[in-house]
C-alpha cells in the first residue's frame, strides 16, 4: 500500500516517492524564481536610487543578474585571489577576516569588517584595479546574494557609460560607512556594541557567531556575551515599563 506524502515546501498531499520528488523540485524552482525577482528588483531599485540611469543600463544589466541562496557558509574571496566579482547582499552578512597566529602559535581568525544586507560587497582594489586580495571574505549560511562580474560591468559600461559614475557613487558611500565604523570602534565597550547593532542591525547576531563579532569589536567572547545580556535585559525592562504605563492609561488609572 502506497504511503500518503506531504510536500515540506507547500504542504500538498500526494502518493508515492516520485510525486514527492517532483513536487519538491517544482517548489524549489518556484522559490528560486521568487528570490531572483525580489533580490534583483531590490538591487535595481538601489542602483537607480543612487543615480538616474538610462533604460539601456537597466535592459542590459537585468539578464545578467541571478540570485543565489547559500545553504551553508561559503567563502567567496581568498587571499592572493583576484576578486573580480561583486555581490549584492539581499539577505545575510558577509564577514571579512585575516588569519594570524595567537601567542601560542596557534592559528586564529581576526574579523576586520562585515557587509550588511542591502549593500554591494565589492573588493574595489581587486574589482577595479586588478590587485590581489589581502584578506578573506565569507558569506553566512542562509544568505541570498546576486553576483555581478567585472566582465559584466565592462559590457554594461560600454552600453551605458553612466555605469562608471554609478560605481564612483557606490564607492563614496562605502567610504562614508567605513568612517562611521572607525568612529564606532573608538567608543567605550557598551556604546561600541550598541552602535554596532545600530549600524549592522540586530539581525547580524542571527547570522554571525558571537566570537566573530567579539573579534571585530576587540572584545573577548565571554565579555561580549555578558554585555549582550546586560543590554538586552535593560531593553526588556524598558519595554515592560512602557507597556505597564500604556496599560494603566488604557484603564484610566493615570
Amino acid at each position: 500500500m502506497r504511503e500518503e506524502k506531504i510536500c515540506i515546501y507547500c504542504n500538498s498531499t500526494f502518493w508515492g516517492e516520485e510525486n514527492e520528488e517532483f513536487c519538491a523540485d517544482r517548489c524549489l524552482e518556484s522559490i528560486k524564481r521568487e528570490n531572483d525577482h525580489i533580490a534583483v528588483g531590490h538591487l535595481l531599485d538601489y542602483l537607480n536610487d543612487r543615480l538616474q540611469l538610462s533604460s539601456a543600463f537597466n535592459v542590459t544589466i537585468g539578464p545578467m543578474l541571478k540570485a543565489r541562496t547559500l545553504l551553508q557558509k561559503e567563502r567567496i574571496v581568498e587571499v592572493d585571489q583576484l576578486a573580480e566579482t561583486a555581490f549584492w547582499v539581499e539577505k545575510g552578512y558577509g564577514r571579512y577576516f585575516i588569519k594570524v597566529k595567537d601567542r601560542e602559535g596557534l592559528p586564529m581568525e581576526v574579523t576586520i569588517d562585515f557587509c550588511k544586507p542591502k549593500r554591494i560587497l565589492v573588493i574595489s582594489e581587486c574589482f577595479f584595479n586588478g590587485q590581489l586580495c589581502t584578506y578573506y571574505v565569507e558569506m553566512a549560511k542562509g544568505s541570498v546574494i546576486v553576483p555581478f562580474s567585472r566582465s559584466h560591468f565592462d559590457v554594461v559600461k560600454w552600453t551605458a557609460p553612466e555605469a562608471e559614475a554609478l560605481a564612483v557613487k557606490i564607492l563614496a558611500l562605502e567610504k562614508l560607512e567605513s568612517l562611521e565604523k572607525m568612529e564606532m570602534l573608538k567608543m567605550k565597550p557598551r556604546d561600541r556594541y550598541q552602535e554596532f547593532l545600530r549600524i549592522f542591525g540586530v539581525g547580524v547576531e542571527q547570522f554571525v557567531a558571537i566570537k566573530d563579532i567579539a573579534s571585530y569589536l576587540g572584545m573577548v567572547p565571554t565579555y561580549l556575551s555578558r554585555l549582550r545580556g546586560e543590554v538586552n535585559g535593560g531593553m526588556e525592562r524598558k519595554v515592560s515599563v512602557v507597556l505597564f504605563f500604556v496599560f494603566r492609561c488604557w484603564l484610566g488609572l493615570i
